[in-house]
This record gives C-alpha cells, sequence and structure tokens, in this order.
C-alpha cells in the first residue's frame, strides 16, 4: 500500500512542474515515519512498491526548505499560494495532513484541509474536484504492471480505454505511457525490471504525485502455528495449510 498525494494539474500552479517539484521538497517524509507512523510505515517515493519486480530504493526527496525556494523561484511564484486538499476523516490521513500543512507552510504555501467522510473523500477523488487529494493505493496483483498502469498510463494508451491515476490528476506523457504498456508485454524478466526502474525514477521526478510512505503489515503467530503464507498483495495470502502443533 503507497500512501501519496495527488496534485491536480489542471488547478493553476499545479499544471507547473518546477512547482511541484518544490512541493516534494516539503514533507517531512522521514520525520513522519519516524513519529507519527512509527514501526508501521518506512518511506518509499516510487510507484512500484517494495517487493514487486523493479522496485526501486530510491528517495530522491527530503524536506528542504531552501531548495523548495528556489525552486518556487524558477517557477516563476513571488507570493504566497494556497490550495484545498481532500483529507479522509481517520488516522492517518488527518495525521499526514497536519504535519504535511506545517512544513509546507513554511515556504508559503497554504494547504486548506478539507476533512471528509469516506465516502465524500472517494467521490471528490474520482470526480477530480479537488486540488490536492491525500490518499493510498494498494495492486490489485502481485505484479508491477497493476501500479504502474494507474499512475502511468493515459486512457489513450491503454487497451480498454479506461482512465488511470495519470487522468485524473489531469497529467499527460505520452512518452511513459508508451514505455509502461511495451514494460507488461516484455517476455525477458531482467529487461522488464530494467524498464520499470527507468520507468520510476523519471515518474516520481516529473509526476503530479507526491509518493511518501508504503506500509509495513506486523503479522504474529504462536509459534506452533505453521503453514502460514503471507503474499505480497492482501489478496495473496493463504491460509489453506495452515495447522496447529
Amino acid at each position: 500500500t503507497i500512501y501519496y498525494m495527488g496534485l491536480n494539474t489542471r488547478n493553476g500552479l499545479l499544471g507547473n512542474e518546477k512547482f511541484r517539484e518544490a512541493m516534494k521538497y516539503l514533507v517531512d517524509y522521514q520525520g513522519i515515519a519516524d513519529t507519527i507512523s512509527r514501526g508501521t510505515m518506512e518511506v518509499h517515493q516510487t510507484m512500484i512498491p517494495r517487493g514487486f519486480l523493479g522496485a526501486l530504493d530510491y528517495n530522491p526527496y527530503s524536506y528542504d526548505l531552501e531548495k523548495a525556494k528556489a525552486l518556487m523561484a524558477e517557477a516563476g511564484v513571488t507570493g504566497d499560494t494556497s490550495f484545498n486538499m481532500v483529507v479522509w476523516n481517520t488516522p492517518p490521513y488527518t495525521d499526514f495532513a497536519q504535519a504535511i500543512q506545517a512544513t509546507m507552510a513554511s515556504a508559503g504555501i497554504t494547504l486548506n484541509l478539507e476533512v471528509v467522510d469516506g465516502k465524500q473523500w472517494l467521490t471528490r477523488y474520482r470526480n477530480a474536484d479537488l486540488d490536492i487529494w491525500l490518499g493510498l493505493w494498494g495492486p490489485d496483483y502481485p505484479d508491477p504492471h497493476s501500479n504502474a498502469k494507474a499512475f502511468s498510463v493515459n486512457a489513450d494508451y491503454a487497451p480498454d480505454k479506461s482512465a488511470g491515476l495519470a487522468d485524473r490528476f489531469g497529467w499527460t506523457n505520452d512518452d511513459l505511457s508508451k514505455r509502461t504498456m511495451a514494460a507488461v508485454r516484455e517476455q525477458d524478466t531482467a529487461t522488464r525490471q530494467k524498464m520499470y526502474e527507468d520507468i520510476q525514477r523519471e515518474h516520481t521526478l516529473i509526476s503530479p504525485f507526491i509518493y511518501m510512505f508504503q506500509e509495513k503489515r506486523a503479522v504474529g503467530l504462536r509459534a506452533n502455528v505453521k503453514g502460514v503464507v503471507l503474499g505480497s498483495t492482501f489478496a495473496d495470502d493463504r491460509y489453506w495449510a495452515v495447522s496447529k502443533d
């Protein structure tokens, strides 16, 4: 499960790549992981989760106010800015949102938190009726394409013409769409892995997604329980061989 912020590129400065990059330097990723979510999250700044083919230990961003201000100047931002961020009214979303709100404010970016129930949270996200969405994404099956297609491929390049997260947040990148669809068709595993690694490095830097954390699942088992198989997705856990001595 990947926790991220989605920036609606249709809305003013959120369509400016330099400004989005500045925002990526205004989250205290490690600070949040070490305090608010201690033991339950780890910093993860790419779209493919650890444990999957093509996963990267690539975390290029940390809280850096001066770097953010320099990028904002390059983006032509001369005054304070304000955005609305839709947040589910339950932890850890509310806790993450307040922490991010504080560090963004240090650079003159005001995040107005719209704290809503789960139904409104999903409806606003699905309708793209927002500036920023704080949410999560989990793969539907244990293959990198599940996440890569969602975050990278625009509807025009999808075999079923379905809109993914890139479309939802108003972002189009023909090159990454084509390369992601080529990766899922690649038959050589090593080549396919390298393709996903290259795609992710670029995607993390230019996309409107601020990837923050991957959830860590802690599972306790008594010593006399045998045969539990925990999968790389929740749907892949296997219990039919479980026995107890």
